[in-house]
């Protein structure tokens, strides 16, 4: 397969907050919800699911905004590699854009899209593969390189052919 289109993430963001409508006592700040952006954030029971909504939309728009002009592919492969000064959790951190990513990439079934009609929301989506299962989606890598703040998205595939058979 050859790479269709690579993505490079520059400071990619850790954490999302949300204003909260009360101040500090000490000194009448704002005060923030912090949330991180990981694997955890699907996991956490604490956090209700307005609030991942909000944060899987925005985090969504802001991958779109990079992702635009990735054609129709048959099959495809995905290469992640995320760079950071530190050591991080791996899976976790590089499962959240993942899932975003794929998400993106794949075309909302009929079914999504009447939810999106009925909530007024927009579809995000490249409507690059029909689906994210194995049938379209043969290799996702994740790799870890130290220095740097950034991620790298690499899709490798096979576009979709719109030739039309001859009629000999």
């Amino acid at each position: 397969m050859e790479l269709i289109k690579e993505i490079i993430i520059e400071n990619p963001p850790t954490f999302y907050e949300i204003y909260k409508k009360k101040k500090s006592i000490e000194a009448g700040e704002p005060v923030y919800d912090k949330y991180y952006l990981t694997a955890n954030l699907f996991f956490n029971n604490g956090v209700s699911y307005f609030v991942i909504s909000k944060i899987v939309e925005d985090c969504k728009l802001f991958l779109f905004e990079h992702m635009k002009g990735i054609p129709k592919l048959e099959k495809m492969r995905l290469e992640i590699e995320y760079h950071a000064d530190k050591h991080i959790d791996l899976d976790n951190k590089a499962y959240f854009w993942k899932k975003l990513f794929l998400d993106i990439l794949k075309s909302p079934t009929k079914r999504q899209e009447a939810n999106y009609a009925k909530k007024g929301k927009r579809i995000i989506s490249t409507f690059t593969i029909y689906d994210d299962t194995t049938q379209y989606i043969d290799d996702i890598r994740e790799t870890f390189k130290l220095g740097g703040k950034f991620m790298i998205f690499r899709i490798y595939g096979r576009v979709t052919s719109t030739q039309q058979e001859l009629k000999l």
